[in-house]
């Protein structure tokens, strides 16, 4: 999980149940967004200065870049075989 401190979002990947990504409002507990774009995804960070969110997808092996403010995939970037948290078997 990663936090947006000054949006107060709180990002959770769906490590075990696949296909989505969500994010939730810190000040009421409300799910704001399903992001589906990441199959499975594990491991989360928000860059606040780029306003992007960065996550390994386990199911290709990659890291996907979305935008902070539309939640769109901006890029993929694909890793070396066996990272930790985006290993492909």
């Amino acid at each position: 999980m990663d936090l947006d401190i000054q949006a107060q979002r709180l990002f959770i990947p769906a490590e075990q149940a696949w296909a989505w990504l969500k994010s939730w409002s810190v000040k009421n507990g409300k799910r704001l967004r399903t992001i589906s774009s990441v199959r499975w995804p594990s491991t989360v960070a928000y860059h606040p200065q780029s306003d992007e969110i960065f996550v390994s997808d386990r199911e290709d092996g990659t890291v996907k870049v979305l935008s902070g403010k539309t939640y769109d995939l901006v890029k993929t970037i694909q890793l070396a075989k066996g990272p930790d948290n985006a290993t492909t078997s």
